[in-house]
């Protein structure tokens, strides 16, 4: 993966359905990387932590990501999701 980063020097990396919460990775030259979290509602049936991301992109040098984490993500529960 490092050498396919190195060649194609994508602006962003994402990697998901990891198991804990989402972070940034090292970045590999220009590329910033991020872990995600798998989506799914784990004890106390909330949604994992990092699982939800917001890229804002208006071109290679006006962009920004960041793991969403709002106070209303709390709003979704394994047995409420459907019905918000």
């Amino acid at each position: 993966m490092l050498d396919l980063l190195r060649e194609l020097r994508p602006r962003y990396h994402f990697s998901g359905h990891y198991h804990e919460p989402g972070q940034p990775l090292a970045a590999t030259g220009d590329t910033q990387s991020y872990q995600l979290n798998a989506v799914s509602f784990l004890k106390p049936h909330r949604l994992n932590p990092g699982c939800i991301g917001i890229l804002r992109w208006a071109g290679p040098e006006e962009s920004a990501f960041a793991l969403l984490d709002a106070p209303w993500l709390g709003e979704y529960t394994r047995s409420s999701y459907r019905y918000l």
